[in-house]
């Protein structure tokens, strides 16, 4: 049964590959959908069943797509490329990151440090793909649907973990392939990594996706786009009460991950999508849902909880004291080397030899490696595409709107998750937002040049 995750994520790869050689680069969309989700579970599955050789093939496959689709967008564009101020951001950050390859900074080979790179910059490749991509409208509502269909099939699976309670990754061969491939060694209760539980020893469940933070971030996004569809979209076939139990599929997946930064995420994504769309029931029924919250853990909640909660709020809680460690950490490697101290200094990758440094957060990860330049630049990047949104996703129409009005939640409510891990190492959540970034990007500045 485990061998259908290997299958779908090679199929998804050659039905993305047959649509490139007929002229439908789109299909990525529909790789980066099913793949990512699954990339880490279908190659510790592969691993598991001694295809270790299949793994060091397989697991190109993203950046093999990345590579060609956007060699062939750039081949068959006609006319001139309009340039938003924004991709003149993400242009430089790219360039800028892609220079330390071939910089002597760091005490990493060539080869190393180019596959530390395929992590750590393929965003820039993923946004001028989406800015080049030919999308349509029936594509877009198939995505939109596609990514909403697939995620709650995600928390069905999860539901079965918590069910059982026990995690899909012990059965897929996950700690046997992050030990040899990743070199992430076992640690925590259950033989894992220590994201997969809580401090009071309680599992967190992430399906199919790589953990549960991966999850979550992925259920976050999930929960823009149906909010944003729920509002915006012209369909019939699901009845709006039935649309909300979506909603509260979406929570109840979150809630099993245990991820607070982003449930904490989600309130807030809920939160403007009320404001915004005024929906006042929904404004009533948070602040009647967070007083209930307070009054029952102050009145039920046992003192082992209690203290847990507390010492989150405090930043003593391990996984909230180990972020401010990495934090400081992270800093003062910043401040002692404003250039960076080159690609793998800090990250996954270099966490796996236990020599990272610091960070624990996508800008100070960044700042750690390439220095306050890449830092600044990406945060530039960041609040810029969120200003642009506020501003201009009203000029959008059908599923773009969707879409647009979905980043703008998203990336507003990810601010915590964002500034709390290594946030772009979430690869389905990264390369689905890089790419829909730079399509609406785009298809603001045609609006733009309209009027």
């Amino acid at each position: 049964m485990f061998l259908l995750f290997p299958l779908l994520y090679i199929s998804s790869f050659l039905y993305f590959l047959k649509g490139l050689f007929i002229g439908k680069p789109e299909r990525i969309m529909w790789f980066f959908l099913l793949g990512m989700s699954i990339y880490t579970t279908a190659l510790s599955v592969s691993y598991g069943y001694g295809l270790l050789p299949v793994v060091n093939v397989i697991k190109y496959f993203k950046e093999i797509a990345a590579i060609a689709t956007l060699g062939y967008l750039i081949l068959k564009h006609e006319g001139p490329l309009k340039f938003h101020w924004i991709d003149f951001w993400v242009l430089g950050l790219f360039l800028y990151c892609l220079s330390y390859v071939l910089l002597p900074i760091g005490k990493l080979s060539f080869i190393e440090k180019l596959t530390v790179f395929k992590s750590y910059g393929l965003f820039g490749l993923l946004y001028f793909i989406g800015k080049l991509l030919p999308m349509q409208e029936m594509d877009l509502r198939k995505i939109v649907l596609g990514v909403i269909a697939w995620t709650i099939l995600a928390v069905g699976v999860q539901s079965l973990e918590w069910a059982v309670y026990q995690h899909l990754q012990t059965l897929t061969s996950y700690t046997d392939y992050n030990q040899k491939v990743n070199l992430l060694y076992p640690s925590g209760s259950y033989g894992l990594t220590f994201t997969f539980e809580t401090d009071l020893m309680v599992k967190r469940f992430a399906s199919f996706f790589n953990d549960p933070l991966d999850f979550a971030i992925s259920l976050l996004f999930a929960l823009c786009l149906l909010l944003s569809w729920i509002s915006f979209a012209a369909e019939s076939f699901i009845r709006p009460k039935h649309r909300w139990l979506l909603v509260a599929i979406l929570l109840w997946g979150l809630f099993l991950t245990f991820s607070r930064s982003s449930m904490l995420g989600a309130v807030i994504v809920l939160y403007l999508y009320a404001i915004w769309t005024k929906r006042k029931q929904l404004l009533r029924t948070l602040y009647f849902g967070v007083f209930l919250s307070v009054v029952l853990f102050l009145a039920f909640a046992n003192l082992k909880f209690k203290a847990y909660v507390f010492d989150t709020i405090n930043l003593r809680e391990s996984s909230s004291l180990g972020h401010l460690i990495s934090w400081v950490t992270g800093l003062d490697a910043i401040f002692q080397e404003p250039l960076g101290m080159g690609l793998g200094s800090s990250g996954l990758y270099a966490f796996g030899d236990g020599l990272g440094i610091g960070g624990e957060s996508q800008p100070i990860f960044m700042g750690v490696s390439t220095g306050v330049l890449s830092m600044l630049a990406y945060l530039v990047i960041y609040i810029g595409l969120i200003v642009v949104l506020v501003k201009k996703w009203h000029l959008l129409t059908g599923y773009t709107k969707v879409i647009a009005f979905a980043l703008l939640l998203f990336k507003i409510g990810a601010i915590v998750p964002m500034l709390t891990s290594y946030f772009e190492s979430f690869l389905y959540m990264s390369f689905m937002t890089w790419l829909l970034s730079g399509y609406i990007i785009h298809q603001i500045s045609r609006v733009e040049c309209e009027k």
